[in-house]
């Protein structure tokens, strides 16, 4: 798995890649996506209305990061800080209230 911290105009958030090529009947990237708040001190799952994770499927792990760019672009501004590797990969901030999103 990796992880990746991006920042929008309106949030901060930290996308985790899991690398699923070992099943071949799953899609081969999924992405999970939490929004940071801005003291890192509570992290967010960000969900669909129905309680279910956003998760981003791709071929491969730069698609799938562009595709949650794309995506989160629409509820959280323009892009203010480009993906990077996240500060503290094994400390995730403990998990607050998700954020219910729709989609677009």
């Amino acid at each position: 798995m990796s992880c990746q911290e991006v920042a929008f105009a309106n949030g901060i958030c930290r996308l985790d890649i899991a690398d699923r090529t070992t099943d071949p009947t799953m899609p081969l990237f999924r992405c999970r996506i939490r929004v940071i708040d801005p003291d890192r001190t509570t992290s967010h799952d960000l969900v669909l209305a129905h309680g279910e994770h956003v998760e981003i499927h791709a071929p491969t792990e730069a698609l799938a990061i562009s595709s949650a760019l794309s995506y989160l672009s629409n509820h959280f501004g323009s892009l203010s800080e480009y993906p990077h590797g996240c500060q503290n990969f094994e400390e995730t901030p403990p998990a607050g209230d998700p954020v219910v999103v729709t989609f677009p």
